[in-house]
């Protein structure tokens, strides 16, 4: 956009910001879908606005036509995909929802592997507007994928025997319509997880892990030019950035999954880790450096990004996760609308990424020890009642810890 159309650096980061933030505001509409529609319906008629909105912005080839279809038709198919993706594999996997996590994002991670070289190739022989028919065919490929998700067997048998007493006991279901909660009590009950502050961490790192991300992505070829790199090497950043996120979702889906350290724990080390990265990409001025602070960045990305729905299940449960996951991305679209103004202040005015860099690498600490304070408040309460029942007779039983934690 910025070579073929003229446009600043500020209005070609517009596309890709909205898509990110429209996708997560349309998240709340997306939570209600999922409790009243099938998975797979909800997830094809997501990547049907995806492929739409990508071959519109073909036909309607300009600044504001691609950062309207992209940005809001396409994004609105993302917001319905992703939350149905989460969904689904928090439904089907129980023991190792870490692992499954961290593959349903394998595909990500290759084309942020793959495609940067495919796309720099393909906008050099066939043009921008040739680039975006592509890649909108190959969009239409998602619907086949939809076809596969279903809810677990399971699950359907729970809810087709809960029909089944529904109708034997008529009689029993009007006796209790009295009983029965209000509106009201029913809504308060679904957004029961807002009461408890673990939540609004869980949220506050998803804003700095999206910001973070976008930010890297949208940047970091640029930067790499800014340090003498060429087009094409400083678009290996991103192929650099995709292998070390590839590492990381597997790494931290298998850690947490086989008990062998707690998510809390990755939580904290990974945005620790992820300041560092930024800071690495501000002093590195050689392919080398920059290559290896990307593949830090990834693996750290990559790390914490699979944990987030698994996070909101363990905390609160698989019933609340569609609401949970719905506001969680709400907060996040909301958040990123001012992204391109902080883009553009950085670069369209003659300074560099460093600026930009160095905020995100001291907001990352900051996140790393809001999850460094849950780590100890979690261990205090696991050894206060490890205490307590060592105290209690045998007769007594073992009584649960009222020690107070913020995650409760």
């Amino acid at each position: 956009m910025i070579s073929e159309m003229g446009a600043t650096r500020e209005a070609a980061s517009w596309p890709f910001s909205l898509l990110g933030a429209v996708a997560n505001i349309f998240g709340i509409l997306s939570g209600i879908l999922l409790r009243k529609l099938p998975l797979r319906a909800v997830s094809l008629l997501g990547s049907t606005f995806v492929a739409v909105g990508i071959l519109l912005s073909v036909v309607f080839y300009g600044v504001i036509g691609i950062t309207l279809c992209i940005g809001i038709i396409t994004s609105i198919g993302q917001g319905m995909i992703f939350p149905a993706n989460m969904v689904a594999i928090n439904t089907y996997f129980k023991k190792y929802r870490a692992t499954g996590s961290g593959i349903s994002y394998v595909g990500g991670t290759l084309v942020s592997f793959i495609f940067p070289p495919l796309l720099v190739y393909m906008n050099d022989q066939y043009g921008l507007r040739g680039t975006l028919l592509i890649v909108g065919g190959l969009s239409l490929n998602a619907l086949a994928g939809s076809l596969l998700i279903a809810e677990p067997r399971n699950s359907r048998k729970k809810r087709a025997a809960d029909g089944a007493a529904n109708e034997v006991e008529p009689l029993k279901q009007v006796a209790k319509v009295e009983e029965a909660p209000n509106r009201k009590d029913v809504l308060r009950e679904e957004l029961s997880f807002m009461r408890r502050p673990i939540y609004y961490v869980v949220v506050l790192s998803g804003v700095v892990f999206a910001y973070s991300l976008v930010m890297f992505v949208v940047t970091v070829v640029d930067h790499g030019m800014g340090r003498g790199l060429s087009k094409l090497a400083a678009a290996t950043l991103l192929s650099c950035y995709g292998g070390g996120e590839l590492v990381g979702r597997f790494c931290s889906g298998i850690l947490s999954d086989k008990k062998l350290c707690h998510r809390r724990d990755i939580m904290a080390m990974g945005f620790f880790l992820m300041s560092l990265s930024f800071v690495a990409l501000i002093y590195a001025d050689s392919m080398p450096f920059l290559g290896a602070a990307s593949v830090l960045f990834g693996l750290t990305n990559g790390s914490v990004m699979i944990l987030f729905s698994v996070l909101l299940v363990e905390y609160f449960g698989l019933k609340k996760l569609p609401m949970a996951i719905g506001i969680h991305f709400l907060v996040n679209g909301l958040s990123a609308l001012p992204r391109p103004l902080v883009i553009g202040y950085y670069r369209d005015r003659g300074s560099s990424y460093d600026g930009m860099y160095m905020m995100l690498a001291a907001i990352s600490v900051a996140t790393s020890l809001l999850w460094a304070i849950e780590c100890f408040v979690k261990r205090r309460a696991e050894k206060a009642q490890a205490d307590q029942c060592d105290d209690q007779s045998p007769t007594q039983g073992a009584q649960p810890s009222q020690q107070p934690s913020w995650s409760q």
